[in-house]
């Protein structure tokens, strides 16, 4: 496995997706390697946590901020790709306007796009 990309199409999620991918390639490094299964599994089961800790804290259960629960059924939407698929998705021309990450797994480096 080279390349994972979160694609969502809504950039206001940097500060869950970031770190999530973050975590995913510590992961690798701790594991050696990972199915794609599993990647999506963690990907899936992490979301509740980033957000939580890296974007919503500050404003818990403050009014206007909606609720957590639907926000974490909103972000579960996420499409999880690999390799070829993901490099493709990140080349197209058209984008996502930041609303997609990308780990390159040979360096750590998370970028969006």
């Amino acid at each position: 496995m080279r390349t994972i990309a979160l694609v969502f199409g809504d950039n206001d999620f940097g500060n869950t997706f970031r770190p999530l991918l973050e975590s995913v390639y510590r992961a690798f490094d701790w594991n050696g390697e990972l199915s794609e299964e599993v990647v999506k599994a963690a990907v899936h089961a992490g979301i509740e946590f980033h957000y939580l800790a890296f974007q919503h804290a500050r404003h818990f259960g403050q009014p206007g901020y909606g609720s957590l629960e639907q926000k974490i059924e909103y972000l579960r939407g996420v499409r999880v790709l690999f390799d070829e698929e993901a490099e493709a998705d990140i080349c197209n021309p058209n984008g996502h306007n930041a609303g997609a990450w990308y780990l390159e797994l040979a360096t750590g480096q998370v970028t969006a796009y």
